[in-house]
């Protein structure tokens, strides 16, 4: 109380001043540690059924691994002929034939035609060692051998022939007709006569001609002409 002038003040304390929280009881902390641990366990299952969602199944992965290559773009390249092997665009039917033939042919000192179609697209077949098919890059026709003329040739109308690459010399291949004394041979008359047409790939018995040995080059990234030797 306080008294000036007459007047008389009276000051009273608020009763309804804050006080300090009072602290836990232990049965309020267990109550919050239940609430604490159920919130936690609904963010952890919510967090593993995003994963889980977000994670590829079975199927994607295996569609996955359908979707990458499973060949390698090469080249045929005739080390005593000194050309590669490419599709022509001539076309000739025989009677009867199920399906149009292409001539595959090489040019003498020309390992690189531009407008001609030298890449293939070359697939592993089988078990057995050494065995591939092979699909030209540009034009999507099968590579195989002729029984009538003997010849490389291709064609959309039949599969393609399982050809064996055996071993030869300096890192070179013999392209051979499996279980057949049939070995690809560049028919070149004139050693090094770069002058004539290009010639035909003719299957002959192995005689140990350099016109039957190949190099199996592969393409360097995603060029269509540079190569590099390759040992498959």
């Amino acid at each position: 109380m306080w008294q000036h002038c007459g007047f008389t003040l009276v000051i009273i304390a608020n009763a309804s001043q804050k006080r300090p929280p009072s602290p836990p009881t232990g049965q309020q902390l267990k109550a919050l540690s239940k609430l604490h641990m159920r919130w936690l366990g609904f963010f952890t299952i919510t967090s593993l059924l995003s994963l889980a969602a977000a994670a590829p199944t079975v199927t994607e992965t295996a569609q996955n691994a359908t979707k990458q290559p499973n060949f390698t773009y090469v080249v045929l390249y005739n080390n005593a002929a000194q050309g590669a092997a490419f599709r022509t665009g001539e076309l000739y039917f025989k009677p009867g034939a199920d399906a149009y033939l292409y001539p595959i042919q090489l040019l003498p000192g020309y390992d690189n035609l531009p407008g001609h179609s030298i890449v293939w697209q070359m697939y592993k077949h089988g078990s057995a060692p050494g065995e591939y098919t092979f699909v030209n890059k540009d034009r999507g026709d099968n590579l195989l051998y002729s029984p009538g003329s003997l010849n490389l040739v291709t064609s959309y109308g039949r599969g393609p022939t399982v050809f064996e690459l055996q071993p030869a010399e300096d890192g070179t291949y013999l392209i051979k007709i499996p279980n057949q004394d049939a070995v690809a041979q560049a028919l070149v008359d004139t050693p090094k006569d770069y002058t004539k047409d290009p010639v035909d790939i003719h299957f002959s018995p192995q005689n140990g001609s350099p016109y039957q040995r190949w190099t199996i080059g592969k393409m360097v990234g995603d060029s269509d002409w540079e190569w590099e030797p390759w040992n498959p």
